[in-house]
């Protein structure tokens, strides 16, 4: 994508709406610690090999939220995740989708990690429109 697709904004403005819609290292990241937290497991037991439950639980929605709020690839996302096929990625997207129909439990923990994070964008975002200022 290129800056220049959103006229009438100054050049940094437009740097900033295309550094935006970009997913970043730093994004994951702080999916990452959103879903450690909410699921209540290390950040490294997420990337580990572990199949526990609550584990399996917590990497499925990291994948939702990752492959929804973000521009990464399924290959990308499984990188990420401990060097992963992107079959296990797309897997992990389609049993989240079915977990939010028929466990309520996961489905407060995924909504609790999506709101968690989009709030941490916010506020990041609102960050970066301040030292433009």
């Amino acid at each position: 994508m290129n800056y220049w697709v959103y006229p009438g904004l100054q050049h940094r403005t437009k740097m900033l709406a295309l550094n935006a819609s970009k997913s970043s290292q730093g994004d994951i990241n702080g999916l990452l610690d959103c879903c450690s937290f909410v699921f209540n497991v290390t950040p490294q037991a997420m990337l580990g090999p572990s199949r526990v439950q609550h584990l399996a639980f917590a990497r499925h929605a990291f994948v939702k939220i990752c492959r929804d709020a973000t521009q990464m690839s399924y290959a990308a996302i499984s990188e990420y995740l401990g060097k992963r096929n992107h079959a296990t990625a797309i897997n992990s997207y389609v049993q989240a989708e079915a977990l939010l129909e028929t466990d309520k439990e996961f489905k407060r923990s995924f909504e609790q990690v999506l709101a968690m994070y989009v709030k941490a964008r916010t506020v990041e975002h609102a960050a970066l429109l301040q030292k433009m200022i």
